[in-house]
């Protein structure tokens, strides 16, 4: 490292380039409700490993009568988180949710989405059925939040990621040397299927990005994000990345936020715009 002289740089984050990223785990299950409360059918895949190759195949059901209650109880859960951040939009007025989950911040996602069906048709490209969109000569008009999220389907049971059977990748994160799984929310050990240990506050707060955000004294934070979230992405709430980009605006950081239409959990679609992008801020630095 002294011969090639990086032993005395700066290891600080210049630029951050995320496409679609999981975290926020702490308040993700209640954003899933948020978003996909009162749709009860789930659609996903199965997969197989066969000699070596992993298979697809559809795998459907129904939230049951627990599911369908926690799904409430979680939808309420962000309606009260979501206040609490304080966030602003770009006029300056404070981004809320009433009651049943309305308000300024569904609007904002709302525009987020609209922007991304307006840029696809002026690309020359078709939407496929667009029954939940209003187009007036070519131009996106309005959405139909819940006939949209019908269009692309919830993907997931309840919670999304705290599971109540400690089976997703996510409690095993939260896991040690002798235990593999465990909850990290109070509603996944509450209602947990098995006798379950509860992670850590302490490593759960530690694990969220949100949390280094709003402690700006033990910090240096990037100063140019670029984030991408699929328009179709269901992995997770458009909430978390708008929360995440939202956060990062109101610190008059440099943030590009773009939801691609009907990309899914995926990323790296857009490379040469990415580059465009990295070759921006070199040249302004």
């Amino acid at each position: 490292m002294d011969e090639i002289g990086a032993a005395d740089s700066s290891d600080n984050i210049f630029a951050v380039s995320a496409y679609c990223p999981i975290h926020n785990l702490e308040n993700a299950d209640a954003a899933y409700e948020w978003q996909f409360n009162g749709i009860n059918d789930w659609h996903t895949q199965k997969i197989d490993i066969k000699n070596g190759k992993a298979e697809f195949s559809p795998l459907n059901g129904q939230l049951n009568e627990l599911e369908k209650q926690l799904s409430s109880k979680l939808k309420n859960q962000f309606i009260e988180y979501l206040n609490s951040l304080r966030l602003r939009n770009p006029d300056g007025d404070y981004l809320t949710l009433n009651k049943i989950g309305e308000g300024n911040f569904l609007d904002l996602t709302k525009k987020f989405l609209i922007k991304s069906a307006q840029t696809e048709i002026e690309k020359g490209n078709e939407l496929n059925n667009p029954n939940f969109l209003d187009i007036r000569n070519g131009k996106v008009v309005s959405l139909k939040w819940k006939a949209y999220l019908r269009y692309i389907t919830r993907m997931k049971k309840v919670p999304a990621f705290d599971d109540l059977g400690l089976n997703n990748p996510e409690n095993d994160l939260f896991g040690d040397i002798k235990i593999k799984a465990k909850h990290f929310t109070e509603i996944g050990q509450k209602y947990s299927e098995k006798t379950a240990k509860k992670a850590d506050p302490e490593l759960v707060t530690a694990i969220n990005p949100l949390n280094y955000l709003n402690n700006q004294s033990n910090s240096l934070i990037a100063k140019h994000w670029r984030i991408r979230h699929g328009a179709a992405d269901r992995d997770t709430s458009f909430a978390v990345p708008i929360i995440l980009a939202t956060t990062l605006q109101n610190m008059n950081l440099d943030i590009d936020f773009f939801m691609p239409w009907a990309k899914p959990h995926s990323g790296d679609y857009d490379l040469i715009d990415l580059f465009d992008w990295i070759d921006s801020l070199v040249k302004e630095k």
